[in-house]
């Protein structure tokens, strides 16, 4: 701990008071010796200039700080945070010392309207660049031998902008992966105290496959900020559909998968990658978690994971559902522990399948003294457990909660634990299980005869073809009827016979989807649980024999 402090104002020391120490250097330059000053041209240009090479020198520091984060300076394997040879270091062989000094000389245009800060700035990169000649490119031919030969071969030693596309392509890291997870890991570690044990077992190259338990909307995050490699996600394809989330997700180097159809584009990209040395990361449950228990595995994840012949390790989020249930409205604190298992080869997608079953299972742990609110653990118990009556469990904020159908009340502990009624605090797990139906129950809800129709009214529905970007239509209701769901909106009409119906799912915490084989219905609810509705089509549409994909 003292080593990092020790780092971290040494590196606070040069970014921070050195720019002003060199400022301060060249206005006594413009006062002994009378210099004229800079021209505002030279200083509209040389501003960009200085984020060019804060951006590189940023880019560099994180790139070579990506291995052995988490590690401390004795338990660093030998070479995992050595010679790099890829990213801004395929640019140039020094990308940190010449983003510094592009950034002192955005500094002078910046802060100065003379030109002795200007004077400076040459003689720090000339200083520099003998320091990089004569002491430290030797020390790393010493150190790595012909590789190091063979990258000062074929780097140049100064920026070189036609290697730009060939910089940002594979196998090197995406750029805003690496500012992203800069970013994010200092953040989570003060957040929820992000930590784990030593991580020796990770390989420190070569291809790997990692699955991970899904509890949380920030899984993503805290295993991109805890895993010691670049890490592309195979992503479902709803969660490209806005067109800047596409956007962000390409350039973290996420895979799109659609997720209820064969997709030979992704796994065509996902063998690119492992065959170039890289980290796919999969979720094998898919959608996370509503109760903080284990859920089935996706059918065809073996055979990927079989297919793809790279070894396999299994990571396990300890406590991200405290942190961020599906069913909450925002992150709360909550400790998370990340474990990891040992990189393992399967040959049968039967023995992989046992071993994700076995390696993900992780059931909810004791009631913690944290509060959360509860304002929305209806949206998880979609019906009261007490008088069953749909969409009346509410929450409040302090974590009470109570229904309006009858005058049971009680209390959320944390995001594990609800204590309702006269009972104690039991799982979240067992309270979703108290209001789930029954096989009797869901023929009750669609006899095989004519039945009711049933309205839910709803905030907002979208819809679209295939993999484009849905279209709003406003608000609305939904109708159930003998014959078909209808959804209206406005001006706007559909009618969805169930025949033509090929999966009813639930996305994030409040959204029904509904997609027939050319077009996807999206409903978003403001209260209550898009559970309920959900369970009625499935009844509606069991008892009409209706094949169909659920989640």
């Amino acid at each position: 701990m003292l080593f990092r402090l020790n780092m971290l104002a040494l590196r606070g020391l040069v970014w921070i008071v050195l720019p002003w120490l060199l400022s301060w250097a060249g206005r006594f330059l413009d006062i002994r010796f009378s210099l004229s000053v800079l021209p505002a041209a030279v200083q509209v240009v040389l501003i960009p200039v200085g984020g060019i090479g804060l951006l590189l020198a940023v880019w560099g520091t994180l790139q070579r700080g990506m291995l052995g984060t988490f590690l401390t300076e004795e338990d660093k394997p030998e070479g995992r945070t050595g010679l790099q040879t890829t990213g801004p270091y395929h640019l140039t062989r020094h990308p940190v010392y010449w983003g510094y000094s592009l950034l002192l000389l955005g500094w002078s245009g910046a802060f100065s309207i003379s030109t002795g800060p200007l004077i400076i700035a040459p003689i720090v990169t000339a200083a520099w660049i003998m320091y990089v000649l004569v002491i430290e490119e030797p020390a790393l031919l010493k150190r790595y031998g012909p590789r190091a030969q063979e990258w000062r071969a074929t780097t140049p030693f100064a920026p070189d902008p036609r290697r730009w596309r060939s910089t940002i392509s594979p196998p090197s890291i995406p750029p805003l992966y690496l500012f992203l997870r800069g970013m994010c890991r200092p953040l989570l570690r003060a957040w929820c105290g992000l930590s784990h044990p030593l991580i020796s077992s990770v390989p420190s190259d070569g291809p790997l496959v990692v699955v991970a338990n899904h509890r949380s909307y920030l899984d993503g995050f805290l295993l991109a900020a805890a895993f010691p490699r670049p890490i592309s996600f195979l992503t479902s394809a709803e969660a490209f559909r806005p067109a800047w989330q596409r956007l962000f997700l390409r350039g973290l180097g996420c895979i799109r998968l659609r997720r209820y159809a064969p997709d030979a584009g992704a796994i065509r990209l996902m063998m690119q990658t492992l065959r170039a040395g890289g980290v796919v990361g999969i979720f094998p449950e898919g959608e996370r978690s509503w109760d903080g228990g284990p859920s089935p595995i996706l059918p065809g994840v073996s055979r990927l994971l079989a297919l793809s012949g790279a070894p396999v390790m299994s990571v396990n989020l300890g406590g991200s559902y405290r942190l961020w249930p599906r069913w909450g409205r925002g992150p709360r604190r909550a400790e998370v522990v990340v474990t990891w298992g040992d990189p393992a080869s399967h040959g049968r997608d039967r023995d992989i399948e046992l071993w994700l079953v076995d390696e993900l299972s992780s059931h909810p742990s004791d009631p913690s003294p944290r509060s959360r609110s509860a304002a929305d653990v209806g949206r998880l118990l979609w019906r009261c457990p007490a008088c069953g009556r749909s969409n009346a469990i509410r929450g409040l904020p302090d974590g009470t909660v109570y229904c309006l159908g009858c005058d049971i009340q009680g209390r959320l502990h944390d995001g594990t634990h609800l204590e309702l009624g006269s009972d104690g605090p039991h799982p979240l797990r067992a309270w979703a299980r108290s209001v789930a139906l029954n096989g009797e129950e869901r023929r009750e809800l669609a006899p095989p005869g004519p039945i009711p129709n049933r309205h839910w009214s709803f905030l907002r529905l979208s819809d679209g073809r295939g993999d484009d970007p849905l279209t709003k239509r406003g608000k609305g209701e939904a109708v159930l009827t003998p014959e078909a769901l209808v959804l209206r909106a406005r001006q706007w009409r559909a009618y969805i016979p169930a025949g033509s119906i090929r999966s009813v799912t639930v996305e994030g915490s409040h959204k029904l989807q509904v997609a027939t084989s050319d077009r996807i219905y999206e409903i978003r609810y403001r209260r209550g649980s898009p559970r309920g509705p959900r369970i009625h089509v499935e009844a509606w549409l069991d008892s009409r024999g209706i094949i169909y994909r659920r989640g």
